[in-house]
């Protein structure tokens, strides 16, 4: 917050609305926050009732023109944070109507348009990526798990992202592309992006499932639960080719550092049964578009790489630096057939 007065009344907000979540009587005993992510600011709410405790998660998204907590509050309601309360209430339901034990669901609690911000139950769990070892999906267990994630992206997309026969948007995606190989300035990683701009345009109008995608499925929005049931965080409802979720877990999975180091040599054996437990998991695709929708990704992951690279030149001009660079070009081109 960035007043006392105005934490106050944040406070007194959330305050007035327990009692309609928790009971009569209910109240705030303890709001601790914000914490800053990417692309929210979160609040930790433990709500006091006479059936026990709730704990809860205040989310206020930010944006480009709303950076600052302050300026998030005063925009007032958005149609995006009523989608993404509505969202999860889709998603919620269908899980629970899949009658699949393996998976789970962030539940939602309500939207509140005069903060601009969802609330919903804190889901006692932790990312995928924290449950995996080096060579992922080396144990049954890790590969269970991925199994479940392509379980619940598959529903997802089947239940609440609308997937329907559509075109694939090669020109748009080629216009991006292009933009980004002018600005890697790193001769592997430019000559990546370059060649995929011309295979999407080459693409452009091809049958694909489309939909309100996830657009972040990666390792640390996708969490596990004390008992290893899978729930998928934050879906964005990004417009597009469906398969570009199920890309780019599979990127996030292939792409750790201790498979960058060493050029993507380690854990080969383990990663391929991690890999394929997801895609047993996510059901039929399209491997040729999934494949190349998994080159987009990797050269997309070598260009944010850069880009923090470019903040730290030293490490940039490194051996080390130019080694992730490298791997990322090298897993584009790998896809790109």
């Amino acid at each position: 917050m960035t007043s006392e007065p105005e934490a106050a009344l944040f406070r007194a907000r959330l305050g007035a609305e327990v009692p309609r979540w928790c009971g009569p009587g209910a109240r705030v005993a303890s709001l601790s926050g914000p914490r800053r992510h990417a692309w929210s600011f979160q609040f930790d709410l433990v709500a006091e009732a006479s059936t026990g405790r709730r704990h809860l998660v205040v989310k206020v998204p930010r944006w480009e023109e709303a950076s600052t907590l302050e300026a998030a509050l005063a925009a007032g309601p958005q149609e995006s944070t009523r989608r993404e309360h509505a969202t999860l209430e889709a998603i919620a339901a269908a899980v629970a109507a899949s009658g699949d034990g393996g998976l789970a669901a962030v539940a939602p609690v309500a939207y509140l348009p005069a903060l601009n911000a969802v609330v919903t139950e804190r889901l006692a769990a932790v990312p995928l990526r924290s449950r995996l070892g080096p060579w992922a999906g080396a144990e049954g267990r890790q590969a269970e798990l991925l199994n479940r994630a392509g379980r619940w992206l598959r529903l997802y997309h089947a239940r609440v992202a609308g997937a329907a026969p559509g075109r694939f948007d090669g020109a748009a995606l080629a216009v991006e592309l292009e933009g980004l190989a002018a600005a890697a300035a790193r001769p592997p990683l430019q000559a990546a992006l370059a060649a995929l701009a011309r295979q999407a345009r080459e693409r452009e109008g091809a049958p694909a499932i489309v939909g309100a995608g996830h657009g972040d499925f990666n390792l640390a929005n996708v969490l596990v639960t004390g008992d290893g049931r899978v729930a998928g965080l934050d879906p964005n409802l990004v417009p597009g080719p469906l398969l570009q979720d199920a890309a780019k877990l599979l990127t996030d999975l292939g792409m750790r550092r201790v498979r960058a180091v060493t050029l993507g040599r380690a854990g080969r054996r383990g990663l391929a049964a991690g890999q394929a437990a997801f895609l047993e998991g996510y059901g039929p695709a399209d491997s040729g578009l999934l494949d190349f929708l998994r080159a987009v990704a990797a050269a997309r992951r070598g260009f944010e790489m850069k880009e923090r690279l470019a903040g730290r030149p030293w490490l940039l001009r490194a051996p080390a630096g130019a080694v992730l660079l490298r791997y990322a070009a090298a897993e584009s081109s790998r896809f790109a057939g």
